[in-house]
């Protein structure tokens, strides 16, 4: 069973921004004028369609070489043979070939990168860099590691874990930074773009609602980049020299594991 049509076609006259399909405006928010039902604009929607397509000559009408029949030709021809349109003109066949409606679909993605294994001596940095897309959601940071000598973790009553630091600089000044002993660190950057609202707009083409998209902030460029992320080995303290730092210190460091996350959303135009 064919879905009744129920967008009707109209015009912005206020502030001139054309025909458009729907109840309203949707870059002034006007009622507008009706210019089209949406029985006959979907009528008229599949009439061009088939003759175009399929049956020109069933409305008496030829083809160029390229395809094309005269606009004039082709209204007058529909006025005549089917007389509900008998107030056709070419500014409404202007108006449908100009006002293509799209469904705007926003989809949240998320994203795990492999696990990064490294290694950082006791004083040293070790450096990583991450680049994110644009309309970035959120990320979200975990840094692990066991203490690698058993003696060092092991006493009931004193023990020499490892200490780091985690460190990670965006590119739109905010840093974050968590230092500790657990041996499981996190840092979480969190609603950083908030997903659009789906809805549906009457554009002259794909490139037209994609520029839209741009203009009026459904892009975000927030956070979209290269991100810095620093893993620093404070101390690797050892039982060996009872945590002095002496020349009988033998922990040099410490191995460590990188869990990153993050998501991001992405728009979906379809033409309808």
């Amino acid at each position: 069973m064919r879905r009744k049509p129920t967008v009707p076609l109209k015009e912005e006259v206020k502030y001139g921004h054309g025909f458009f399909r729907g109840e309203k405006c949707p870059l002034s928010g006007e009622e507008g004028v009706l210019v089209m039902s949406p029985r006959h604009l979907d009528q008229f929607g599949r009439i061009m369609a088939g003759v175009l397509r399929h049956f020109p000559d069933k409305f008496d009408l030829e083809m160029d070489k390229q395809g094309w029949v005269e606009a004039s030709e082709f209204v007058e021809a529909v006025k005549s043979q089917r007389r509900h349109f008998h107030y056709l003109e070419t500014k409404h066949l202007q108006a449908v070939v100009e006002t293509e409606t799209y469904s705007v679909y926003f989809q949240e993605y998320a994203v795990t990168i492999p696990t990064l294994a490294g290694y950082t001596a006791e004083g040293d940095v070790t450096s990583e860099q991450h680049n994110y897309p644009y309309n970035l959601t959120s990320a979200s940071y975990s840094l692990q590691w066991v203490e690698d000598e058993q003696a060092d973790a092991s006493q009931d009553l004193v023990s020499y874990p490892d200490n780091f630091t985690l460190d990670v600089m965006t590119n739109y000044l905010l840093n974050l930074t968590v230092s500790g002993e657990s041996g499981d660190m996190s840092i979480e950057f969190s609603d950083m773009s908030n997903i659009p609202e789906d809805f549906i707009i009457s554009m002259y083409s794909t490139s037209d609602v994609w520029n839209y998209l741009f203009e009026s902030g459904y892009t975000s460029a927030k956070g979209q980049g290269p991100w810095e992320t620093a893993i620093t080995c404070n101390e690797a303290p050892s039982i060996t020299d009872l945590g002095l730092n002496s020349f009988l210190d033998t922990d040099e460091g410490n191995d460590w594991f990188l869990d990153v996350q993050y998501k991001y959303y992405t728009a979906t135009i379809t033409e309808i």
